[in-house]
């Protein structure tokens, strides 16, 4: 008896200590582009409460990447109804299916819908607090509001909140990547 609790026990940390080495695993594919084979990994972990949350968002990163926009519209929604119906949740997960959710509707044309699910993504956030998720929700919504400036007969309003968006990103992430991509979209 005492063997097979040690065993379990041993087992148990062995089974821990996989964890952060598969999530691992799942950040060099991405790393690689390798967004199946980063996918897959990431589904393992999804029930485990250790690693749910770090698995969701790389998930929907993949599914991201992967453009398949049905399994991001289908995740996304499944994270939505239940961060609503069992708080508490994490503010990034929140944040990132917002953003999967306006990435959806972008693929569909939807851009003001877009935006919305973007700014809702943006703002989750407390002053002074950062992450991956809250920097791209909010350079989504910079991106699509001057998307929306260049589509508009009046581009005024679209091009002045995609400029405050820009100030807010480069405030809370001056160096960030989505940065270029923006001001060439605000020419």
């Amino acid at each position: 008896m005492k063997m097979l609790i040690a065993l379990s026990l041993s087992l148990a940390v062995a089974s821990q200590d996989a964890a952060p080495t598969d999530l691992s695993n799942a950040g060099l594919a991405e790393k690689k582009n390798d967004w199946r084979g980063a996918l897959a990994l990431y589904r393992k972990h999804l029930l485990s409460p250790v690693t749910r949350d770090e698995a969701t968002l790389g998930e929907l990163r993949c599914l991201t990447a992967l453009s398949d926009l049905a399994g991001l519209k289908r995740r996304s929604l499944e994270i939505l109804s239940s961060t609503q119906a069992k708080p508490p949740f994490s503010a990034r997960v929140l944040i990132a299916a917002t953003t999967a959710r306006g990435d959806v509707e972008t693929g569909a044309g939807q851009v003001k819908e877009a935006l919305l699910d973007y700014l809702r993504g943006a703002w989750v956030l407390a002053p002074g607090e950062t992450s991956r998720e809250h920097e791209t929700a909010l350079a989504r919504s910079s991106l699509t509001c001057a998307k929306l400036a260049a589509a508009q007969s009046d581009p005024r309003r679209y091009r002045s909140r995609a400029r405050e968006l820009l100030a807010d990103l480069d405030q809370a992430y001056p160096q960030s990547a989505f940065k270029k991509e923006i001001e060439l979209a605000l020419r």
